[in-house]
This record gives C-alpha cells, structure tokens and sequence, in this order.
C-alpha cells in the first residue's frame, strides 16, 4: 500500500474492503493510495487527506467522537474546519478541544428552579468568528 507513491507500515488488512495502514509523512491536502493485493492494483483517487495540525500541537483524534459530540451539526461544523478536534499542546501536555466558528447564546434565562446571576443577564447571541482551542479540563 502507498500514499502518493510512498510505503505505508503497519499495513493490516481487516476484510475484503477494508485496510489500515500508518500513512507516511506527507504535506497537506488530498492523495491517492494504491493497493496491491494478488489479485490486482487499486488506485483511490483522493482516498486520503493528509491535514495541517497546528506547529504547537500533536493530534490526539483528528474528527469528534460520535459519543461525545452528539450534534450532528456541530460535529460538521467541527470537521469543516480541516483542523484536528482533540490536540495536545506540546509545551504543557495540556489536552484541548476544538470549538468551530458559530453563532450560540451567552446568558442566564430564568427558569423556576433558578434564577440568573446580575452578571449573566440578558442573554444574547455571540457570534465566533474563527475556531479555537479550548482546554478539555479546568486548569
């Protein structure tokens, strides 16, 4: 198997239609794989994307975990990004999670069982207007 004519390692075929393989060091955007099995050679064009993770940061898991972002809307919102969702910075170890662009509401609105803060009222619309990362924990 190979990513732009390059050997990937770890190559583990799992069934008929399916392989994993560690994908050799390549530079950002879409790229062809080639597979060669006994029975023939497939090329997938742009069966690979090779994406740029920030310099200061490792990839921990590059699309949101189904369990965990349950919308299905931000998780598109998270992937059209083309940034990496959960990373760890290099210099402190610290795990932190993207959050996309978007539009959301800040604020308290009362409810029975709670009252707002002064400092929580009114609630308004925020709009971001770049992603960013965000720790995963309290610091």
């Amino acid at each position: 198997m190979t990513v732009r004519g390059n050997a990937a390692t770890n190559v583990v075929v799992l069934n008929d239609t399916t392989v994993t393989a560690v994908a050799p060091q390549g530079s950002p955007g879409t790229a062809y794989v080639r597979v060669t099995t006994p029975g023939g050679t497939a090329t997938i064009s742009g069966g690979f994307t090779y994406i740029s993770a920030p310099p200061w940061c490792t990839v921990i898991q590059q699309n949101p975990d189904v369990a965990v972002v349950t919308s299905a809307t931000l998780r598109s919102a998270i992937i059209a990004t083309g940034l990496p969702w959960r990373v760890r910075d290099n210099g402190t170890g610290i795990e932190m999670v993207l959050i996309p662009p978007g539009v959301y509401q800040r604020g308290c609105s009362p409810s029975q069982q709670n009252g707002c803060r002064e400092a929580e009222v009114p609630s308004h619309q925020v709009t971001l207007t770049q992603a960013f990362y965000l720790s995963r924990t309290e610091v």
